[in-house]
């Protein structure tokens, strides 16, 4: 039975890893790589990156910006990146132990990258929520961590393999002991690496056998991972400015709930954009909604410079940027942050669906069925089934065109928190009658010149 055990503990650490993964080091303009990993993480990967730091140290371009010194007795070595850099990763993953090395070398000394048409899965995306970079400041350490919109970043619980077999309780409970310790090994870190309380309740609730990727806005604001590939909404509009300050203050939301299910919509819309000469204000956040977000530009004025000093100077991760700012006075606040192109959106388009390089976005569709309730009390004139195509306009609104079997069309248009139906102003609303179709709620929407109630409810 003891060997059995450890075949399990075998599964658990080193999961179908044959060899190392390839690590080496590389020169990256576009992503300000350092060093690149590539395969299944295995055991040793940590020592390999770790004598790829020496390497890069010795190197004389690397004179004054690396510092690695020898090991002390009985501790972890010493290494000090002066400015930004990265690790770029390519894993499906591997032995977590090895991970969990790998995170605490990682942290406070290298961003992390996964590059366009890369992945980084299970194992591999511990250490990619370890990228950080120590600023040698009172700022302390940020959180330096990106994904292309065309690279995958997956989650899912940790797995304990045990071969068929007959075992005694002692085993048994052995085997969930080091089941459980797999998970305190994650918690231990969260806020250390800052990774959120939701997205390790995510993480949780996704099978071994499954997949949890990141697709959407919302997912990654919330979960501070800066997104890579979007072009910049063509115009600062109000709408890009709400839903940017939507966004930015997603960051805060785990200090109220680690559900991952539950999602602030932000701001109140109703509340005007201010503009000045260095910037924007929109207050509309906090506890008693009066918190203010305030920016400015990220590439003139007083905060020129810092996604340099934050992020390096890479090519992408530079134009990724369009405002600096925070939510100071809000409670809780945040007090300072990037709004990245991709923040320009709501929180619910996919990232798939912004427009990047230059080309025009696709519609994303879903079928479904469209109700629309009249009078009052309200009684339903119309349920059919219909097809929602839903675009990112270029300068930040979400709009969602409604298509009925008669080949009439409901337009819905948000525009940063603000609604509208078929040009007239609207206001979410409740399903109008006790019945619901479904098993969620379906999204429901009053419009207030013909006080018709609007409803569509997503197949599946």
């Amino acid at each position: 039975m003891h060997r059995l055990l450890m075949i399990a503990l075998v599964f658990l650490t080193l999961p179908t890893a044959s060899r190392a993964a390839q690590l080496s080091l590389t020169q990256d303009a576009d992503y300000g790589c350092l060093i690149a990993l590539e395969g299944q993480i295995a055991e040793g990967d940590s020592d390999t990156l770790l004598a790829l730091l020496r390497q890069a140290a010795s190197l004389p371009r690397y004179a004054n910006t690396i510092y690695v010194n020898e090991d002390p007795a009985g501790g972890a070595p010493n290494v000090a990146i002066y400015e930004p850099m990265n690790l770029c990763l390519d894993s499906p993953g591997g032995a977590l132990t090895e991970a969990m090395a790998l995170t605490r070398l990682v942290h406070g000394t290298l961003g992390t990258v996964i590059r366009a048409g890369a992945r980084c899965e299970s194992a591999c995306a511990l250490v990619f929520m370890a990228g950080s970079h120590s600023t040698e400041t009172d700022f302390g350490v940020s959180v330096n961590r990106f994904l292309h919109v065309d690279g995958r970043l997956g989650f899912h619980a940790p797995s304990l393999t045990v071969p068929e077999g007959r075992y005694d309780a002692a085993t048994v409970a052995r085997a969930y002991e080091i089941s459980v310790a797999v998970s305190e090994l994650i918690f231990r870190n969260l806020v250390t690496y800052r990774f959120a309380p939701s997205l390790a309740a995510r993480m949780h609730a996704t099978p071994a056998t499954d997949m949890h990727y990141v697709t959407r806005v919302e997912e990654a604001a919330r979960w501070d991972i800066g997104i890579l590939g979007i072009a910049p909404p063509t115009r600062i509009s109000d709408a890009a400015i709400r839903n940017g300050c939507n966004n930015l203050y997603l960051k805060v939301q785990d200090q109220m709930t680690s559900d991952p299910d539950a999602w602030s919509r932000g701001g109140l819309p109703f509340e005007a954009v201010r503009r000045t000469d260095t910037g924007f204000a929109y207050t509309a956040f906090g506890m008693e909604a009066a918190g203010t977000c305030t920016g400015g530009s990220a590439t003139s004025g007083p905060d020129a410079g810092l996604v340099e000093g934050f992020w390096g100077d890479a090519r992408l991760i530079r134009q990724s940027v369009w405002a600096v700012g925070g939510v100071r006075d809000a409670q809780p606040p945040v007090f300072f942050g990037f709004f990245q192109n991709y923040m320009a959106w709501p929180g619910e388009m996919p990232l798939s669906a912004l427009p990047r390089d230059g080309r025009v976005p696709d519609y994303q569709s879903a079928t479904g069925r469209c109700y629309v309730f009249t009078g009052e009390p309200a009684v339903k004139s119309d349920d059919e089934p219909c097809l929602r195509q839903r675009l990112a306009a270029a300068d930040g609104r979400m709009i969602d065109t409604f298509e009925w079997p008669s080949g009439a069309q409901t337009r819905l248009e948000q525009a940063g928190g603000a609604l509208a139906i078929n040009g007239a102003t609207a206001i979410p609303w409740y399903w109008p009658g006790a019945a619901q179709p479904g098993d969620a709620p379906p999204r429901c929407y009053r419009n207030e010149v013909s006080q018709n109630v609007f409803c569509f409810a997503r197949d599946g």
